[in-house]
Parts: structure tokens; sequence; C-alpha cells
């Protein structure tokens, strides 16, 4: 996450509960690490960081890709509550294939996340003619409400027809438009 207010990129380690922040030169060439922020008071053993946001003095995590489990931190890291989300986001694909990203909108009204490959309810992994179908969340923070949207990714690249396709990450550009990263890959291909 970038903190544009402080030029701080927030990173969340995937085997570690913490944050660490990175202030890079004025160019952009070289970056600092800063002292890392440890996430205290989770009541789950299981870690699995794999996206992070923040709204104002609270980062937004996604700690549990296969729980699935969203966390509040304050900016000392300790924990302030869990983010429900709804329980057919458990039932994704074999391979760890749950939540992946998360971000907040820029006016803080909104939190996205999606999981990164089909759950079991929406189809197959992506193939060499189609892409995997995701549900992109969207929670209104002040009521709660959410909302779905399906997402196909692009297929497979041009390599063997086995391999893996999916979302890594969003960027919202506004309440209702996001940017959406996808990754693939495939074992004599390599990476898309």
């Amino acid at each position: 996450y970038w903190h544009d207010a402080s030029k701080t990129l927030f990173v969340l380690p995937d085997r570690q509960a913490r944050i660490v922040p990175l202030t890079p030169s004025a160019d952009f060439k070289t970056w600092s690490v800063g002292a890392p922020i440890a996430l205290t008071g989770r009541t789950s053993l299981t870690w699995d960081g794999e996206g992070l946001t923040r709204i104002g003095d609270v980062f937004f995590a996604v700690t549990d890709e296969t729980a699935p489990t969203v966390e509040r931190f304050d900016l000392a890291g300790k924990r302030l509550d869990q983010v429900t989300i709804p329980a057919r986001f458990a039932s994704q694909q074999a391979g760890n294939k749950g939540l992946e990203s998360i971000t907040a909108s820029p006016s803080g009204n909104y939190l996205f996340t999606a999981n990164e490959s089909a759950l079991t309810t929406d189809g197959a992994r992506a193939t060499k003619s189609q892409g995997t179908k995701v549900r992109i969340l969207r929670r209104e923070l002040a009521s709660g409400n959410d909302e779905e949207r399906g997402y196909r990714t692009e297929p497979l690249g041009p390599g063997s027809a086995s391999g893996d396709m999916g979302v890594s990450e969003l960027a919202a550009l506004s309440d209702t438009s996001l940017l959406v990263l996808e990754r693939g890959y495939q074992s004599d291909y390599g990476n898309t």
C-alpha cells in the first residue's frame, strides 16, 4: 500500500505477521527499510499475508487466504477486529487460491477484495481458451452492505495447457472503478 502523505510503501510479508515500511529516495532508485510493525493481538495462529490497504489510521489486511480472513489493525499494529467476509469465499479451488487482494476506494467509503481463482461453485481454473471467473466483493464500510461482481481473467498464455492464471492485486481508482492485476504461470513458458 502506497501512503502518499508520508511517501511510504507499506508491504505485508507472506510468512511473517508484520508490516514493513519502505521509503524511496527522491528518484525512486533506492529504498530504505523502516522498522517493521509487528501485528499483535491476533487470535489465529495461521498467517498467510496477502493484501494490504489503509483508510485513515487503520490498516486492512488479508491475513489468511484460505479462511478467508481480513483483519483491521491500528497504525501501531494492534489488531482491532476482523472484517466479516461472506462464507462462500472459503470455497476456493485447490492450491491456495482464495482472497489475494484488497484495496480501499480513494474516498475511504468502500473496501474491495477478490479471490485469486474461481470458487468451486463458479467454475474451473483458466484454460487455453477461457479465463477463470473470480468474484470482486465491494463492501460499503458505513452500512456493511456488500455487492459482488463477476470478473473473468485472460486465458492461459502461449505455453502448454497446464498452468495457472488469476487475480493477484486490485487498485481502486474510485468508488466504482478498479485496476486489476492478473498473473499467470506455465512451467514451460514462465510468468505472464
